[in-house]
């Protein structure tokens, strides 16, 4: 039965949702997720759990050894299908116990005897241009060397050659002992710039090929992509023994990250620090936008930094185009509401600007910014000069330059306007 309320009725917009308190420790790393996974008596422990509440279905299409390290990385579990020999089962039960972190026992090897023609196709076959060479060519071999992309030239070498004759010796490896943590082969990858980093035992037999990853690093909180869709930037933040820190990594999706583990090129960590803001501005050029700095980078392979800019206070607002950069921040002197710092592509901070509209979007171009509302805009140089400050007889939606100086495009409800300031 419908029920009428005499009062005025309200939308979603008349109200405003005060958030609660939310201390330092309100953080994605102090959030359990654990779930219970079998039954267990009041007061005790459950004997198995998960860390997040996530199995897989039991049929043979879904669970599989894959699926079962998959999961079991991200905290929850895969089930076995029945529908297959106990030998099937115990082999698949084995290899994911025997799974590592971080990893991977290695599916390119030859033996000694192999040859540069050999390599060429293994790399075919597998996709992985790093490859060992064993004693007996076998993943558990004595290692004698390792081979990569850098290591031959097709061109300029017969495919009879012999591997021994081209690859980087034992001796010349830097490799780790086998008890060896994902951090410590982690650490030793980052100094000495590596793709993989081989693990043998005492006996120089190869375990496992240390990758570097960002699994486990931190979450992501801000994700950026390249206009040309090669170059991922994304910046995790974490705990370290109570330190705050954030990864800014960078992920090349084309042809040079293909040899880099996970397509990850470049990691920098900042110490106290929150960024929650990344992107880029075209296909070398990027920026992170933290609580306390502006970091810039340069790079269309692996991105490196090239500039920081600091600043005491909270940044309202980030503009940005291919060109420019502006952070928004309350004006601390003066008269004006609010002050603008301009950053290019060259990591250079070409102006401080003050203003006092209340701003929906800003635009730049070569000569001046213009900052604009629905209803008034301002038109400023980046030497803080004002061209112009006016109102809008009807209300813009949009505000376009065009190729002319000083000459734009208005966009209302019902018009398209042209406008020339001299």
């Amino acid at each position: 039965m419908a029920k009428y309320y005499n009062e005025p009725s309200h939308t979603f917009s008349e109200y405003l949702l005060i958030p609660g308190y939310t201390s330092k420790e309100c953080i994605p790393a102090n959030v359990s997720l654990k779930t219970p996974l079998v039954k267990f008596k009041r007061g005790e422990d459950a004997p198995i759990s998960l860390n997040i509440p996530l199995v897989s279905a039991i049929m043979q299409s879904v669970s599989n050894d894959t699926l079962a390290i998959a999961l079991a990385k991200e905290g929850g579990m895969s089930f076995i299908y029945g529908s297959q020999s106990i030998e099937d089962e115990a082999a698949m039960v084995a290899k994911v116990k025997s799974y590592k972190a971080g990893f991977v026992v290695s599916d390119s090897q030859l033996s000694p005897t192999s040859t540069l023609q050999d390599v060429l196709n293994l790399v075919e076959e597998t996709g992985h241009s790093t490859i060992a060479v064993t004693d007996d060519g076998t993943a558990n071999g004595k290692l004698l060397g390792i081979i990569t992309s850098r290591d031959y030239r097709v061109s300029r070498m017969s495919p009879d050659l012999c591997v021994t004759e081209f690859m980087t010796p034992f001796e010349n490896l830097i490799t780790a002992p086998e008890n060896t943590t994902l951090k410590e082969a982690n650490d030793i990858i980052w100094e000495h710039k590596l793709n993989s980093l081989p693990i043998v035992d005492a006996e120089g037999k190869l375990l496992y090929e240390g990758e570097a990853t960002m699994s486990g690093s931190g979450y992501p909180v801000a994700v950026s992509i390249s206009p040309n869709g090669e170059l991922l930037q994304i910046a995790y933040m974490y705990l370290d023994a109570g330190v705050q820190k954030t990864n800014v990594a960078f992920y090349n999706l084309g042809p040079v990250g293909a040899n880099s583990a996970d397509y990850l090129v470049r990691v920098q960590e900042y110490k106290d620090l929150l960024i929650p803001y990344v992107q880029f501005m075209n296909n070398e050029t990027s920026f992170a936008v933290g609580d306390s700095m502006l970091i810039m980078y340069k790079g269309d392979q692996k991105p490196v930094p090239q500039a920081q800019f600091l600043y005491d206070q909270e940044v309202k607002a980030v503009f940005y185009n291919e060109n420019y950069i502006g952070l928004i921040f309350y004006a601390q002197t003066g008269n004006s509401l609010y002050m603008m710092n301009v950053y290019n592509t060259d990591c250079e901070q070409i102006g401080t600007c003050y203003f006092n509209i209340e701003y929906t979007d800003v635009v730049f171009t070569k000569e001046a910014f213009i900052v604009y509302n629905d209803a008034e805009c301002t038109v400023m140089t980046y030497k803080n000069e004002q061209k112009y400050s006016g109102s809008f007889d009807t209300s813009v939606h949009l505000l376009l330059p065009l190729k002319t100086a000083y000459k734009y495009l208005l966009v209302t409800g019902d018009s398209l306007d042209t406008i020339q300031l001299k």
